[in-house]
């Protein structure tokens, strides 16, 4: 019979996810795992119950270090909500499934491990029956259930098969109606079982003689003496990891300080920034108000420049007509035109200038006014004379025209050439007095 050997692997699964595995209820079993397949090398594992792996990945790191290279594992699990299984609704809110595989993805020889994401009894029929090296039970951990899980896949199982059940010790999994109760009953039917009562126990039920007889040789105590410094280890983990959490928490307290006084430096800055918003509102209002004034005052000047325009149109048309009678006033015109301007120039610096501008230009429209109101008395002077002129020609035609009657008088006949003189003198008498009245009129 071969002797059994210890070996003390390194689980590289815990290089992914250390807490779930290293920590796991399931722990204290991997070292027996690894060395029942590297003493064993069963060609066919499989695991009902894999959950995050860590029985699974101790199986297959036996695999991984050439213990076993044959060696086949079927890790069998729902990884989700089981319809009316309270547990696993709870238990699978997060997604263990690509958890588990992204810890697989590690191992080299990865296409040795299998997985079938069913509910046991619908995985039956993926696997054979008499076909199992050695099977692990690991589901629900009732009696009912785990009895069910033993009852329909035991065919499955090889005579020289083994098959361990987890949950076992009465000591540590205190519950009632539960996997230890059925454990009993197997033990009471079947004299070729072991048992380890650390984590949470495990149960070891050989199907032969020939099996039971090659494991009892093991040093049980060996694997317990494991799981008691595994145990130490984990304390000081804890005990170790209890401090840095201490450390943490006054760090994490520290930095909840810093982020206070940086939250009221926050809150001051935002405040300043409301006050400076507010203020630059004010100032943005008080824009919009000179703008306002400003536009307003643009309108202003914009009605005035049309005014300033209008007399300007005015000066001129009236300065045009000035030109026609009176050439002597070109210049003192051109000249008003030259101040004008000057002004204009200077009023359209501010409002101001522009109001003394239109003053000054009223004052100019004035003279004008009063040179051509003197130039019209000129007129009506000229008018006068005109008048007095055509007065005394039509006294003198008159009298000729008289003396001309006279003279046809005084003659018995009148020859062609007087008759035509006194209409002449008649018809000259006539324009001259419709010139009279054509001044007249137009002096009025």
């Amino acid at each position: 019979m071969n002797t059994w050997t210890y070996h003390n692997p390194d689980f590289k699964s815990d290089l992914v996810n250390l807490e779930m595995l290293k920590y796991s209820p399931w722990a204290g079993h991997r070292n027996f795992a690894y060395d029942y397949v590297a003493n064993m090398c069963p060609a066919t594992i499989v695991e009902l119950g894999t959950h995050y792996g860590t029985s699974f990945f101790a199986f297959l790191q036996a695999v991984e270090d050439g213990k076993s290279p044959k060696t086949q594992i079927y890790g069998i699990d729902a990884w989700g909500y089981i319809d009316g299984n309270e547990w696993t609704k709870k238990e699978y809110e997060i997604d263990i499934y690509n958890i588990f595989l992204k810890t697989l993805d590690i191992y080299k020889h990865k296409a040795k491990a299998h997985t079938i994401r069913k509910i046991f009894d619908d995985a039956l029929a993926d696997v054979e029956d008499n076909s199992v090296d050695l099977l692990h039970i690991d589901g629900n951990h009732t009696y009912d259930a785990v009895k069910h899980d033993y009852e329909t896949w035991i065919p499955k199982v090889k005579e020289s098969g083994v098959i361990l059940f987890h949950d076992v010790s009465e000591t540590s999994y205190l519950h009632e109606n539960s996997s230890p109760e059925f454990w009993k009953e197997i033990k009471s039917k079947h004299q070729y079982t072991l048992e380890f009562d650390h984590c949470y126990g495990l149960g070891i039920f050989c199907k032969n003689s020939s099996v039971y007889h090659r494991l009892k040789q093991i040093n049980l105590m060996h694997y317990q003496h494991i799981n008691n410094l595994l145990d130490v280890q984990n304390r000081d983990d804890l005990r170790k990891n209890y401090f840095k959490l201490k450390d943490n928490d006054i760090y994490i307290n520290f930095l909840k300080r810093q982020q206070q006084n940086i939250e009221d430096e926050i809150k001051k800055y935002e405040d300043t920034i409301s006050k400076k918003d507010s203020y630059i509102h004010q100032l943005q209002n008080e824009h919009d108000t000179i703008e306002h004034s400003y536009a307003e005052a643009t309108s202003t000047i914009a009605n005035k420049d049309a005014y300033i325009n209008q007399l300007c149109i005015q000066q001129n048309n009236m300065q045009k007509a000035y030109e026609k009678t009176i050439v002597d006033k070109d210049s003192y015109i051109d000249q008003l035109c030259i101040q004008q301007n000057n002004m204009q120039k200077a009023y359209e610096k501010t409002i101001v200038d522009k109001d003394a501008y239109i003053d000054t230009l009223h004052v100019l429209q004035d003279d004008i006014k009063t040179a051509y109101e003197k130039t019209i008395v000129d007129k009506d002077t000229y008018i006068e004379n005109i008048k007095n002129e055509h007065q005394e020609a039509i006294a003198e035609l008159q009298q000729q025209l008289k003396i001309a009657k006279q003279n046809t008088l005084r003659s018995t006949c009148q020859d062609e050439g007087q008759r035509n003189h006194i209409k002449n003198l008649e018809e000259k008498i006539q324009s001259l007095a419709n010139r009279k009245r054509s001044l007249v009129s137009w002096r009025s």
